[in-house]
């Protein structure tokens, strides 16, 4: 994180004194920009802007510091809330369990192993190039649809599938 430069604290001091009509000076400028030291412009307008919302007291340095850790320690938590490892692998067989069952209860077939495969690549279509795991863009027409039925849905491009068949022949 870069230091917050004068420029910086003098936008965060003028946007704290439309609030509260105080008077800016440059010691002002030069007080909050040493309060605020390991602290960004973002989140430091963030903060003013939060109390603002909530509070009638003037804001100083102190409130902002107080919001910005509040919020870096809600954004740890958040982090430090989501699967890892053998969590993840679990919450992925989880998924795949759900997905199963939303399937059966909708009548869908699951996608095959040749559709699955297909998807691990990406997509060689000039008007697509989707990532491998990523569906296609819009494929075919309605009538293609109609034909291949539900496993039109997929979203594959043929030539997807071509790519896997002639790696699988190689």
């Amino acid at each position: 994180m870069t230091p917050m430069g004068l420029s910086e604290a003098a936008r965060l001091l003028a946007l704290a004194a439309a609030y509260d009509q105080r008077t800016v000076g440059e010691a002002d400028v030069l007080a909050w920009r040493t309060a605020l030291c390991g602290t960004s412009f973002a989140e430091c307008e963030s903060a003013i802007l939060a109390h603002v919302r909530r509070e009638t007291v003037r804001v100083t340095p102190a409130h902002i510091l107080d919001r910005v850790q509040a919020d870096r320690r809600m954004r740890a938590d958040r982090r430090a809330a989501l699967p890892t490892g053998a969590d993840r692998a679990t919450a992925a067989e989880a998924a795949q369990r759900g997905l199963a069952l939303i399937r059966e209860q909708m009548g869908w077939p699951a996608p095959s192993t040749a559709q699955l495969t297909a998807l691990e690549r990406p997509c060689p279509h000039p008007g697509c190039q989707a990532v491998a795991t990523v569906l296609c863009r819009r494929v075919g027409s309605l009538r293609l649809a109609r034909v291949l039925g539900r496993a039109g849905a997929v979203r594959l491009h043929p030539s997807r599938f071509n790519t896997t068949r002639q790696e699988v022949t190689a």
